[in-house]
């Protein structure tokens, strides 16, 4: 489809650049010029055929990248889903547990996506909101722990809900990266 876009862009400059002033379409142009857009603009697409990122990032090179965080990010996940369940069947064990866990594991998610501006392929801004997001996540488990493992009340069921956006949101945010990070947040 590339290919034929290329053919066609090219088909298209060169009935602009005809003889200065004079009707562009006629058949003999038509004619003479597909063979050249089919062997000229082959070559150059389909060696930058597999980049599919600026700057010639391959997906091998962004599934290298995913594969360095993804372990970790999916700890933090685990962790999330794991206070979110405790807090709704009111275990206060498991969620101390999981709550503990949440801050340390975040910031080793946070460290393992490595600086925003050298994620490929142009995803620096989708790391900073993931980035962002494992920060809130990490400020709503440190309310959450105050709230809800003294004496459980409102604030404590705000601090859920907002525990469950952040799950939410974080899931929206790793779409963009390609990585299918598991929530088990459920009842």
């Amino acid at each position: 489809m590339l290919a034929a876009a290329f053919a066609a862009l090219a088909l298209a400059a060169a009935a602009c650049s005809g003889t200065g002033g004079g009707e562009p379409t006629t058949s003999a142009p038509l004619a003479s010029s597909p063979p050249a857009p089919t062997t000229a603009p082959l070559p150059p697409t389909s060696a930058p055929a597999p980049p599919t990122t600026p700057g010639g990032i391959t997906p091998t090179d962004v599934a290298a990248w995913v594969a360095t965080w993804k372990g970790a990010l999916q700890q933090v996940a685990d962790d999330l889903s794991a206070a979110v369940r405790a807090a709704r069947a009111r275990d206060l064990d498991a969620l101390r547990d999981a709550l503990g866990s949440i801050p340390g594991d975040t910031q080793e998610a946070i460290a393992k996506l490595g600086d925003p501006t050298t994620a490929p392929g142009g995803l620096g801004e989708d790391v900073r909101g993931v980035e962002l997001l494992l920060n809130q996540a990490t400020a709503a488990a440190r309310r959450l722990k105050d709230d809800c493992l003294g004496t459980p009340g409102v604030a404590c069921m705000t601090d859920v809900a907002e525990l469950v956006g952040m799950v939410a949101q974080l899931m929206h945010a790793l779409q963009p990266l390609g990585v299918n990070i598991e929530f088990h947040v459920g009842g």
